[in-house]
Parts: structure tokens; sequence; C-alpha cells
């Protein structure tokens, strides 16, 4: 977003200047200044560089686990880390008795679809249903409305569905380089099988606070990062383990974007849609986007798995106003 931002999206309708061809370009070659790459580094700075990586690595390892580098403290945020795991993974990696419809070979063609939803009127639902209730917890919710819609029309039967929700971590704990992603994710089961939009949406925010007091995404964090010091192998598996269709459906992520209206070439930007790609096994992904007081959901499926992907945004969108409207607002 920061980078679609800097090139793309401006704050006013007029757009800055563009690069161009500056006066430098316009004069004799002769008068252009020379220019000369900065020298590379010698064998004394690259190990001054590698070292000062390794210890920014480290404290940056122990700030994560609560502490610093040498206080006892450190050590028992470290051990209560640990002893995390173990809940931690019996909670995110309990395998569903049944595969879901979506885990089915994915194909080279790919079916698209879009829905919308105010983010105002998401919030509205956010605090009229009790404190905790989150706008991302709407979504969720929304997104368990369309596939219910779809499982119904396609006769596969209405089963709970386990999505993946990816976890921003950056500016947590230390992480906060500009231009970084740092993210973790936890599972959240989608109450399908419930006919009550609004404990539909209960259950899925009950269930998504257990995990973020749990610290279940920084714990699975710590882990895969300490799996990949101890072993790639051991990491491979546990990263193959995540991806088994037997945990999750699908995934889902919502990425915030800019909140007041943007301009692109003077035109104010009305729409703003991400797609995600399919993964093996999981023949469908949705991506939520916010822009301008708006959600948007894009919708990415396999084509011969997900027949009628419309169903899915239509029935986002109504799981969104039936809300709206037990809301009484």
């Amino acid at each position: 977003m920061q980078i679609l931002s800097a090139l793309l999206l401006d704050a006013e309708p007029e757009p800055g200047p563009g690069p161009g061809p500056g006066p430098a370009l316009e004069r004799e070659p002769d008068a252009i200044a020379p220019w000369a790459p900065t020298p590379a580094p010698g064998a004394a700075r690259l190990l001054a560089l590698a070292a000062r990586d390794r210890l920014a690595g480290a404290v940056a390892g122990t700030a994560r686990a609560g502490g610093s580098l040498v206080t006892p403290g450190s050590w028992l945020a470290a051990g209560r880390t640990a002893a995390r795991v173990p809940a931690t993974l019996r909670r995110e990696f309990a395998r569903s008795q049944t595969a879901s419809p979506l885990a089915t070979a994915i194909g080279d063609e790919r079916t698209v679809a879009f829905a919308s939803v105010s983010l105002v009127e998401a919030k509205r639902i956010e605090t009229a249903f009790g404190e905790g209730v989150t706008v991302n917890d709407v979504v969720l919710t929304a997104v368990a409305g369309g596939l219910r819609r779809w499982l119904a029309h396609s006769g596969a039967g209405v089963a709970d569905f386990r999505v993946k929700v990816p976890v921003s971590l950056h500016g947590r704990n230390g992480v906060s380089d500009a231009l970084a992603n740092r993210d973790s994710l936890m599972f959240v089961d989608l109450p399908l099988v419930e006919n009550d939009p609004v404990r539909r949406l209960l259950a899925i925010s009950a269930e998504t606070r257990a995990r973020k007091r749990d610290h279940d995404a920084e714990t699975l964090d710590a882990l895969f990062r300490d799996l990949a010091h101890v072993s790639g192998r051991l990491e491979r598996m546990a990263q193959r383990w995540a991806m088994s269709p037997r945990v999750f459906a699908l995934s889902v992520s919502n990425v915030p974007g800019p909140p007041e209206p943007r301009f692109v070439a003077g035109r104010r930007l009305r729409e703003l849609y991400s797609l995600a790609e399919v993964a093996s096994r999981h023949a469908l992904r949705a991506s939520v986007i916010s822009a301008d007081g708006t959600l948007f959901f894009g919708l990415c499926a396999d084509a011969a798995a997900v027949v009628d992907l419309d169903l899915v945004a239509s029935g986002i969108e109504d799981e969104l106003a039936a809300l709206l409207d037990r809301a009484g607002v």
C-alpha cells in the first residue's frame, strides 16, 4: 500500500509534476555532470555490516520475546512464549474432520468476482453487537454468508469452514521497517451451519478474541522463525502442515487502504480491488481492502472448482445488509 500510494495515488486532484525531461537532458551531452557509482565495500566493511546485522537480529529476536538482551525478564518472556506453543498448535493446527469442497486440484483457468460494502455501515455493525466485535469480525461473517449461499446452491452441503487469516505484525515488538512486511497467521472457524447471522458474528468474534488474547499469531511467528534457524527441513514440514486443506479451506485477508479520498491522474479513486492467487487444494481466496470509506472484496477462484462465484459475492453483500438490519441502524 505504501508503494501504491507513492507511485499512483495523489492526495489532491491535481497530480504533482512528473519526472519529465529536465533541463539537463536538453543541454549538450558534454554539459551533463559526470556520474560515478559509490565504491564497492571492501572485506572489512562487509564484515562490519555482517556483524551489525547479526547483532540486530539477536536484539530483535529477544525483543520479540518481550525483554532486552541480558535481563532476566527477557528469559522469562521467552519461556512464556515457549510454554504457549503446545496450546497454540492444538488450537491453530487441529485438522478438521473432512476436507472442504475447495480441496481439489487447481487448473490453469481463474474466475473472479467482486463485492463492496460501506465501511461506515460495517463499523455500525461493529458497535451494535457488543464490545469486542471488530470490523475484521464483520468481514469474516460476510464471507461466511457468501460461502453459505454458494454451498447451498452447489449442493455440496453446508458445513463449517476454517479459514486462514493473515495477521500483520508490522510495528509490533520492534518490527518497524517502513517497507517491510512481517506477517503471521491464525485460523478461524466460520460457523456456516448456524442459521442466524448475528450468532455467526458473535461466534466468530469470540474466537478471534481468544486467538488474540492467547497471542497465537506471535507464538506461531516465533515458532516458524526458530524452526528456520534449527532446520530448513523442519520449517518446510511445518509449512506443509500449515497449508493442508484439512487445516483450512481458504484464506481471507483484510488490508487497510487509504481512508481519505485519493486521486489517480486527476480523477477520484472510486473502487480499489485486490486479487490474490489461489493455492494448491485451496480453490478460492478472498482479499479485502478498504479505501475512502468502502470495503472492497476481491474473490479469485479456480474456474472449474468454483462455478457461480458471483453467488459468493452477492451473499457477502446480503449478509452485511442482514446484519445492518438486525443492528437497527
